[in-house]
């Protein structure tokens, strides 16, 4: 599935007529076949669900595909971001290790993936609190290896 913009963007390449590139897009988008809206909705639930990105990183996506600020920021306002999906993630990362390198060097990693620092700094400091990060979700684990 395509945006709008990045059908727009192959037919230039392939050095369509503009006439006939607003012709194609109004057809798709009378079938159905274009709809910025739903494409954006599922292109952030995938990234959010699947590559675990935050909402920055999303927005930063979604700007790349094309897709229209206005509906960037509905879709993110429609989508759910909770902290507590950070917490497993940043666990398994840090991997007990609370050295001043392997916190930064989360930070920095979890910062790039689109979370928010202040975030990511109170999940880390919210398992070093805990005392109970040995433990890794299994949901983490890929044949026994850690994911990160």
């Amino acid at each position: 599935m395509h945006s709008e913009a990045e059908l727009v963007n192959k037919l230039k390449m392939r050095n369509a007529a503009r006439e006939d590139i607003d012709d194609v897009i109004d057809f798709l988008k009378e079938c159905g076949f274009i709809n910025d809206h739903d494409f954006a909705s599922d292109y952030a639930a995938e990234l959010r669900d699947r590559k675990k990105y935050g909402k920055n990183r999303i927005k930063s996506e979604l700007y790349k595909k094309g897709i229209d600020p206005g509906i960037i920021s509905e879709i993110l306002e429609n989508t759910e971001f909770d902290r507590d999906d950070l917490y497993p993630l940043a666990e398994a990362k840090l991997n007990g290790d609370f050295s001043k390198k392997n916190v930064d060097r989360t930070v920095r990693y979890f910062n790039y993936r689109g979370y928010d620092i202040s975030d990511i700094i109170s999940c880390i400091n919210d398992i070093r609190e805990s005392g109970d990060s040995s433990e890794i979700s299994d949901e983490l684990r890929y044949d026994g290896e850690d994911c990160f």
